[in-house]
């Protein structure tokens, strides 16, 4: 919009504008001070629901009930019944679609550098199951969760018979953290790790946590897509010509929850549409039905070991 500001009618070119007053010397110098301008936003309007005075303390037993939900644990995942989640479900139907949430301070959650995570559970405690079983499992990378599994190194591998076992739905937000998809990221996790655990889907798959950092989540045939935004969402930056700085404020428009298909086919999207390191990543994580072999044989090979494929995909 700096074409359209009264203050830039005679400058020619907004971009080398931006250069001059980021002091910078490539552009992509220009759009990290930008996204830092964004991110500041999202910071200050961020609610941190994960805390202790929302979902972060178990009024009855004073533990902290988020992290051991994340790491598997908690009467959240074993509890028979609903009813010790009154506090999810008023969440669920109050700020999660009104409020921009924080991103929580847990270890599996910490340093998404892909711009991407998972959550993958084992069980469902309702009948009829509300979320169908919609992977299967290729292997468990205990060393990358080591902090969830309280185990410092190992591994499990899966045999794949086509029959899907675990849940998983995954979201993503890619590498800008300025987008609205990644100031919208607490949300997402919110609807694939919380919300879902309403409808019945619970528990880890072992030796990893319930939801975590891509790199850190099970290797996995396929996970549903979810994409939380707001497309009419605006961030407002002003100047401060005698500190020298920005402000910026978010506006948020209406939060929306969608299904975005294929999980690999919507990071490389978020990516430009090309292949890049990350997204090849992100196809090696979420491997579709025939891929755990080869999946599987490169991490074993890493530890020099031999994969027989026998019995499996």
């Amino acid at each position: 919009k700096m074409e359209a500001t009264a203050a830039c009618a005679n400058k020619s070119d907004p971009l080398l504008e931006l250069f001059s007053l980021f002091d910078a010397t490539e552009e992509m110098d220009v759009y990290s001070n930008i996204e830092k301008v964004c991110t500041g936003a999202y910071k200050l309007s961020g609610y941190d629901v994960y805390d202790e005075g929302t979902l972060g303390m178990d009024a009855a037993t004073e533990r902290q009930i988020t992290a051991e939900y994340l790491d598997g644990g908690s009467v959240w995942n074993y509890a028979n019944s609903n009813d010790d989640t009154a506090t999810i479900e008023r969440v669920a139907s109050t700020v999660a679609t009104s409020r921009l949430l924080a991103w929580p301070d847990h270890h599996a959650l910490e340093h998404c550098d892909i711009g991407a995570a998972m959550c993958c559970s084992a069980v469902s405690r309702t009948d009829p199951v509300a979320n169908d079983p919609n992977a299967e499992v290729c292997y468990v990378d205990i060393k990358a969760s080591k902090r969830t599994a309280r185990v410092r190194d190992g591994y499990s591998i899966y045999t794949q018979d086509q029959a899907n076992d675990v849940y998983c739905e995954a979201f993503a937000w890619g590498t800008d953290g300025g987008s609205m998809q990644s100031a919208l990221k607490g949300n997402a996790l919110f609807q694939a790790g919380f919300a879902n655990m309403l409808d019945g889907s619970v528990e880890q798959i072992p030796g990893a946590p319930l939801c975590g950092c891509l790199d850190r989540m099970p290797v996995v045939t396929n996970a549903k897509c979810t994409q939380v935004t707001s497309t009419d969402s605006t961030v407002n930056v002003t100047f401060n010509k005698s500190l020298g700085v920005f402000d910026s404020s978010l506006d948020l428009g209406t939060i929306s929850t969608s299904d975005c298909g294929n999980i690999v086919d919507h990071y490389k999207a978020l990516e430009g549409g090309e292949d890049t390191p990350e997204s090849l990543y992100v196809a090696g994580r979420v491997v579709g039905a025939t891929g755990c072999t080869e999946a599987t044989t490169s991490f074993l090979s890493s530890k020099g070991l031999e994969f027989s494929a026998t019995g499996t995909d």
